[in-house]
């Protein structure tokens, strides 16, 4: 499971990445950036499947509208 976790990781930082690239607004190419570093970390980190749809590390984007 921890395998398809990595790569469910890896693949969703790959994509993250690309959006960012993209991404013609500086500040919506940060967060797609922010969520690839999460993504990449997570990945590193052996970490287990998400526990719900979507990213929730419980962590503030940092720099970003939606850190407020």
């Amino acid at each position: 499971m921890q395998g398809n976790s990595s790569e469910y990781y890896r693949k969703r930082e790959q994509q993250c990445r690309a959006l960012a690239a993209k991404a013609q607004d500086a500040g919506i190419r940060r967060v797609h950036l922010d969520f690839a570093e999460r993504y990449a970390s997570a990945a590193e980190a052996g970490a287990g499947p998400p526990a719900s749809p979507g990213l929730d590390f419980g962590a503030p984007l940092h720099g970003s509208a939606l850190a407020n």
